[in-house]
């Protein structure tokens, strides 16, 4: 349970933890379960009270499951951005999109807690200070007054064209995301200081001790004339997402999005075709 704030990060109040099996018997019926907090975490308020909820069960088909996403312009973050790269000025995008199944894929103990080897990590979890900014500065980038276009994705083909098949201003780019408890948070990522200070991982999951996973992916052009692929890696300094459940991230992606071809890399291992994909970036073509 959140509380929604516009222009500030929303408060966590609480959570409730229920195991259901088909044979249990309390559907369509109300049922009130006390608050508790999140396991290792914590919250900037007392968490105390209960929620009274029902639940109820339908049979549908999956692949008629839509996903809500929506879509953040920063012209003046844009416009900052553009005089760091050289570029011609555009608004900087960020982008929110909704997932199921992320707990049905992923065990709460498979999370990526921060890097507390990483340096750079450490500097924001053991600041106080620098992570109100960051928490701050993903309010701002993620908030909903920032929202110019909201909608709804039912398969692979509508999520390339969401993102143009990975092209910003006409190139490919390559994009930083964190993956939270059904959001996927994703900004254009690049070279230019600016836009990596805009695009760190723990900006994205909101200086976030957990995520489910975070790192870098590209739209790629396959063998097929027209057809393209997400390529997606665990390129995150600051969470660190062990390479073993790269599988379970290409099922949770290829599950949200039918028909979306889905290939999954570790940053150390692939570095070979991760640097053909890079190339592809800078100069647009494979």
């Amino acid at each position: 349970m959140w509380d929604k704030d516009d222009l500030t990060a929303d408060d966590f109040l609480g959570q409730c933890t229920i195991s259901i099996k088909p044979n249990w018997p309390y559907f369509n019926q109300k049922i009130t379960k006390p608050l508790s907090g999140r396991l290792n975490q914590t919250e900037k308020l007392a968490i105390s009270g209960q929620i009274t909820f029902s639940i109820s069960f339908y049979f549908d088909d999956y692949s008629k499951i839509q996903l809500s996403y929506k879509k953040h312009n920063h012209k003046l973050t844009g416009l900052a951005r553009s005089i760091s790269s050289g570029e011609e000025a555009r608004g900087y995008g960020t982008y929110q999109i909704t997932l199921y199944h992320v707990r049905d894929i992923f065990n709460l103990n498979e999370r990526s807690h921060w890097n507390e080897t990483y340096e750079a990590a450490q500097r924001i979890f053991n600041n106080p200070v620098l992570k109100g900014t960051i928490t701050t500065q993903h309010s701002h980038l993620y908030s909903d007054v920032s929202v110019t276009k909201k909608g709804y994705l039912k398969n692979g083909q509508d999520f390339l064209n969401f993102l143009k098949m990975g092209k910003k201003g006409g190139k490919p780019r390559f994009f930083t995301y964190a993956i939270l408890e059904n959001t996927w948070n994703f900004s254009e990522t690049g070279a230019a200081f600016f836009v990596d200070f805009t695009s760190k991982h723990a900006m994205h999951a909101c200086a976030s001790e957990f995520v489910y996973f975070a790192g870098e992916f590209v739209i790629i052009p396959t063998a097929v004339e027209g057809k393209f692929k997400l390529c997606i890696d665990n390129n995150s300094g600051t969470y660190a997402p062990k390479d073993v459940y790269l599988k379970k991230l290409k099922k949770l992606l290829e599950l949200n999005f039918p028909g979306l071809e889905v290939e999954a890399n570790d940053y150390k291992k692939n570095k070979e075709i991760l640097t053909i994909y890079k190339n592809y970036v800078l100069n647009g073509k494979m």
